[in-house]
């Protein structure tokens, strides 16, 4: 009987044990041509644990087996020599699974593909480029690709439309390979649909200058590559969008794109006077309001004036501005073509408040001043390409700008001790109208020869700049003094200025492969400028202007720079490590010459500059990449010319004729590391420089609040800093979680009223924040920032100017199918009151959307949209330099609601919803 009864119960346990055990089944064989992969490795990690659960070869057919396993959830491994690895994450039910046929990828064929299926999707790892899969992401309906871009990991975009991706910010925006109606990424993402996209590609390139010459400088800049699905890379879509607050204020946009195969064009226009009334920096680059000096090796070789179309959030904006493209490919030739305009008008007020710390003591100066500012710009690029034969390639380009503006300004200023007692005042009105002018042409010829490797690259390019201003200045200074009665200094002037600048540069590269790992490049390299400039001040006694002009406040100056360098280094490329090393003999021959008061300046430069990289590609996803460069930069013009600019009285600024080249260090070490499955992201940055000699700042100020600078030479100044950045997505869950901490460290020499001045600056940025992603219901993202400054002056050490500010942001999208969509953000600032910075700057900031989709495919939107509901909203901003801290606060808009209605249209051969702008 106990014989009986041990039998069955051996037997019972054993159909127990056999209804809870797991089996796992498949086959492998070659994607090319079928093949059976016998003795490809199979295997299984829990998931829970990371311990190997089970592991099997395959049978001659290419079938396996895995018995005797839990019912849990697993990672699949699948590898095999010469093909590319397989991973996936799935779960075993107790019984058999079969697995479909995997068909293994050959590296050759892929260079190292690698499949990962992730908690949101699929990404594709192709050698040094991270792919992801976009039909695995899911978007709701009527998304724009960046609401796609949001959800893959590893990636953010920010309000401006920027996008960040493996912490690096991501500069080429491209689709299926070229750009996209011009340089910005937002006419791309914020406009086409996400159902529209195939793969997202995202890879370190070669920088604009090594693409064109061939030499790989080691220098890399984030790419992102959209590829666009078949059916949708033909067709037009656009939008029409119109905003009132039933008062004043209004948006209205209208634009229309048109691509068939690599023909693109697209139309636009945009009238506003709200916040979005002008485009983020690369449509400024684009459709022609970008500044256009020309700078080389430290030097400016045109005036430099502020951007006048550039409207940077200060103030009340009115603008209109208009543009096209238009790029395409047909056979051995490409044309790219774009033209812009752009007219703004914005009306500022600003409040400034700086503490400049003198040796014995602290002076404050306050100002309030109102702008009133016009502008008109217009510019086009052209780009034409023609490969004359697979080895030759010949590229022009050609650009040019008109820029015309006015503004007054007008206001009052005063300067008096921290203890209170006054020193002076000033009522200052001024007027100034400017026009710029810049033409500009490029030529590069590319050679590639029979020997792989071999390369020849010609390039030269030419650019003229004229510059033309006016000015009038109608100032009032009341000095305190010893007698009753205090001392008034008037100035009554106008101003005419012009410039000119030629600037030529040809360069001839010549890259030689010395094995298949070792390269040798050769860079010979001429730049020519030349610089003209005419400044003449003249007294305006009742409002007319007297003869002759001014000599102390004119100019008539003519600057020559010839450049002659000579660079060679040789790089190694071995699998994924990088390292290039190189010398440049440079000879720079300076020649300047001030007329009026009969000055010349002329300077030979010889230098020898090494520069170093070297990049490490690790365990798949990581990568590790070291830069260091040792920099001369001459004087500029500018810095060199003895010249008084009088424009404000109470702070003059002289040339000094006796500055020499600084010399300085840099230093940069990036790293970043990817662990896809585990959806753990870390990137990691620290930079350097050291300088052995400087231009630094040296003013004197005087017993009645009078500053006059000049540029001197000093050495010793330094900066260090960097950051660190963790994202990791909670294992099973929807919840993604960002550390990131920046540390900033500065010493700056200066010299104040003839001592030497050393001011050390910290600055220590902790943020942290998390973030819910429920597919197409509900996103929420929380942050919280932590800033401490710390600064310190040499020459009155009781006088510091530490401070914190912190940042709480929160906001949610809420999504009701079919129903309504509600949006809101929220963004509190609180910032520490000091000695310095004694108003009170905390704000609360809230804005909150509803919108409603109307038609099948979603492409009638109305929404509501309010900004700064709690009427909170001011700008502000807090900046140390040298021995001066500076508070600002400036005109922005304040609470306002708008209604919303937009079209969105394109032809039927574009499939998917509409899309999101906004």
């Amino acid at each position: 009987m106990r014989i009986f009864f041990f039998v069955s119960f051996v037997l019972f346990s054993s159909i127990l044990q056999g209804q809870s055990v797991a089996v796992f089944r498949g086959k492998l064989s070659d994607s090319a041509n079928g093949t059976n992969l016998k003795q490809a490795l199979v295997m299984l990690i829990r998931d829970s644990d990371s311990v190997l659960a089970g592991y099997v070869r395959c049978r001659d057919a290419g079938h396996f087996e895995i018995n005797n396993l839990k019912p849990d959830t697993y990672r699949l491994w699948l590898t095999y020599p010469g093909y590319a690895d397989y991973t996936d994450k799935l779960y075993l039910p107790a019984g058999v699974t079969e697995m479909p046929p995997v068909n293994m990828i050959r590296l050759d064929q892929v260079m190292q593909t690698a499949l990962v299926r992730a908690r949101k999707g699929a990404m594709l790892l192709n050698g040094d480029t991270l792919i992801y899969v976009a039909d695995s992401f899911r978007t709701r309906e009527g998304a724009n690709i960046e609401d796609l871009l949001k959800k893959l990991p590893g990636v953010q975009v920010n309000r401006k439309g920027e996008i960040v991706a493996q912490g690096k910010k991501v500069e080429r925006v491209l689709i299926d390979g070229e750009e996209f109606f011009g340089d910005d990424p937002t006419i791309a993402t914020r406009n086409l649909d996400a159902k529209t996209v195939d793969k997202v590609q995202v890879y370190d390139s070669k920088t604009e200058e090594a693409r064109k010459t061939g030499v790989d400088d080691g220098a890399v800049v984030k790419t992102m590559d959209i590829k666009l699905k078949e059916e949708a890379k033909k067709g037009y879509f656009g939008k029409l969008n119109a905003a009132h607050d039933v008062k004043n204020l209004y948006e209205g946009r209208a634009m229309l794109n048109a691509f068939k195969s690599k023909r693109k064009f697209s139309l636009y226009g945009i009238g506003a006077n709200t916040s979005s009334v002008n485009m983020n920096w690369e449509e400024r680059q684009q459709y022609g309001t970008g500044n256009n000096s020309s700078y080389e090796d430290g030097m400016w070789y045109s005036s430099y004036t502020n951007d006048e179309t550039n409207w940077d959030y200060r103030g009340l904006p009115t603008s209109r501005n208009g543009g096209m493209t238009y790029n395409n490919t047909w056979g051995k030739h490409k044309l790219y073509v774009t033209a812009g305009y752009q007219h703004l008008e914005v009306e500022n007020r600003t409040q400034m408040n700086t503490s400049s710390v003198l040796n014995d003591s602290v002076l404050r100066q306050t100002s309030d001043t109102r702008n009133n500012r016009l502008a008109d710009a217009g510019k086009y690029t052209l780009k034409y390409t023609w490969a004359l034969d697979s080895l030759t390639t010949i590229e022009f380009g050609s650009n040019g700008n008109l820029t015309k503006g006015n503004t007054v300004e007008s206001g009052d200023a005063g300067t008096r001790y921290f203890s209170g007692e006054n020193l002076n005042k000033q009522i200052k009105t001024t007027e100034t109208d400017t026009r710029n002018t810049t033409l500009g042409q490029t030529l590069n010829i590319n050679r590639k020869m029979k020997k792989a490797g071999r390369l020849l690259n010609l390039s030269g390019s030419y650019t003229y700049t004229e510059n033309k201003n006016y000015s009038a200045l109608d100032i009032v200074n009341t000095f305190r003094t010893q007698q009753p009665v205090p001392d008034t200094m008037l100035t009554n002037q106008e101003k005419d200025g012009a410039s000119h600048s030629y600037a030529g540069q040809w360069a001839l590269n010549y890259t030689e492969p010395l094995s298949k790992k070792w390269n040798w490049t050769s860079r010979a390299q001429q730049d020519i400028n030349r610089y003209k400039s005419n400044l003449y001040s003249y007294n305006r006694p009742g409002g007319q202007r007297s003869y002759p002009f001014i000599d102390s406040l004119s100019n008539q100056l003519e600057n020559s720079q010839n450049t002659i360098q000579w660079k060679n280094s040789i790089s190694r490329r071995h699998k994924k490590l990088f390292f290039s090393a190189g010398l440049t003999a440079r000879r720079i021959l300076m020649e300047q010459t001030e007329f009026i008061r009969n000055r010349s300046i002329n300077r030979t430069w010889n230098n020898l500059l090494p520069e170093a990289a070297i990049s490490w590609g690790f365990a798949k996803t990581g990568n590790l990449r070291l830069n260091y460069n040792w920099v001369a930069r001459a004087p500029s013009a500018q810095q060199l010319q003895p010249l008084v600019n009088n424009s404000n009285p109470l702070y003059l600024v002289v040339g000094n004729d006796r500055l020499v080249q600084s010399r300085s260090h840099t230093m940069n070490v990036s790293a970043n590391y990817n662990q896809i499955i585990k959806q753990r992201y870390v990137f990691a940055n620290l930079y350097s420089s050291y300088s052995e000699r400087d231009f630094v700042n040296s003013s004197y100020t005087d017993s009645v609040g009078r500053t006059v600078s000049t540029t001197v030479m000093a050495g010793g100044n330094y900066s260090l800093g960097g950051y660190i950045s963790l994202s990791q997505y909670i294992p099973k869950t929807p919840v993604g979680l960002d550390l990131t901490y920046q540390p900033n460290l500065n010493r700056m020499i200066s010299y104040v009223n003839g001592r030497q001045n050393i001011s050390f600056s910290q600055r220590h940025s902790l943020q942290l924040g998390a973030s819910l992603d429920l597919d197409e219901l509900l996103s929420f993202e929380v942050s919280f920032e932590h800033q401490r400054n710390i600064s310190t002056s040499s020459v009155n050490r009781s006088f510091n100017n530490n401070n914190w500010t912190q940042t709480l942001t929160a906001g949610f999208d809420l999504s009701i199918p079919g129903i309504v969509e509600l949006g809101s953000e929220l963004e509190y600032n609180m910032r520490q009151k000091t000695a310095v910075y004694n108003q009170n700057s905390n704000n609360a900031i809230w804005n909150a959307s509803i919108t409603r989709r109307f038609r099948k495919d979603k492409s009638f939107i109305v929404s509501l949209t309010a900004h700064d509901l709690l009427n909170q909203n001011f700008g502000y901003n807090r900046y140390v330099t040298n021995n001066q801290l500076t508070e600002q606060q400036y005109v922005t808009f304040r609470r306002y609601i708008l209604l919303q209605l937009t079209w969105k249209f394109k032809n039927k051969g574009v499939k998917g919803g509409g899309d999101e702008s906004d």
